[in-house]
């Protein structure tokens, strides 16, 4: 089982002399992670690549980095779920020589190609938002 470390973000700032317009701006905020032990090392690993503190590391990937969040993501899990519940009864009353309808057949296999479509429809906003279109 994977330790966890306790890491503040908040280094002891650069001298006046050194320090750039960027990092003149007041930092109040401390801020402590606990991370597993592989992730202490890419994040070490990262740093020391970068030649940057800690502090203008995380501030570059706040800054820089686009976070992009698809609507619709949550409410489309929960209803693939009640699909595959659906799904799931049907066939259990079918393994149960239980009499399942057409019609609740019909209604079940409608309902998963109109979640179908939900899903490509969603795969093509995170395509394009990977490639930027």
């Amino acid at each position: 089982m994977a330790s966890h470390f306790t890491t503040s973000l908040v280094v002891p700032p650069p001298s006046p002399r050194e320090r750039s317009p960027a990092m003149k701006r007041k930092r109040s905020h401390n801020v402590s992670v606990r991370l597993s032990d592989e992730e202490y090392e890419r994040l070490q690993y990262k740093l020391s690549h970068s030649g940057l503190t800690l502090t203008e590391f995380l501030i570059n990937a706040i800054n820089k980095q686009k976070i992009n969040y698809v609507k619709g993501y949550i409410p489309l899990i929960a209803e693939l779920k009640r699909h595959g519940n659906n799904l799931n009864q049907l066939t259990h009353r079918i393994n149960e020589y239980s009499e399942v309808t057409q019609q609740e057949i019909n209604n079940t296999l409608q309902e998963c190609r109109e979640c179908y479509k939900k899903i490509y429809q969603m795969t093509v906003k995170v395509t394009n938002l990977i490639l930027g279109d």
